[in-house]
């Protein structure tokens, strides 16, 4: 990691960003990410997904910490694919 003093604040920039996140190491669950047999019984998401994705549940060990997207000037850069994606994990349990 580098230790330059001055990455600091874009590092906590990055970490408070509205798209930070953690997520599973999907590397370790690659091969449960196929699955056709839900894990997740929640009537919502059962009813709204087209195809069960939300309702699988891989079981890993490692969780990834991602910070948001930040412009030269550390400004938060809101990616517009993504925009919608806490929205959809809401309705269906993916995105």
């Amino acid at each position: 990691m580098n230790s330059d003093p001055a990455l600091k604040p874009l590092i906590i920039a990055s970490l408070r960003a509205v798209q930070a996140k953690l997520w599973i190491y999907e590397r370790e669950v690659e091969l449960q990410l196929g699955a056709q047999d839900p894990a997740v019984m929640y009537e919502p998401w059962i009813s709204n997904s087209e195809d069960g994705a939300g309702l699988l549940a891989p079981i890993g060990e490692r969780l990834e910490v991602k910070g948001g997207w930040l412009d030269a000037a550390g400004i938060e850069c809101l990616d517009p694919a993504k925009i919608t994606r806490s929205s959809e994990i809401h309705q269906v349990g993916f995105s």
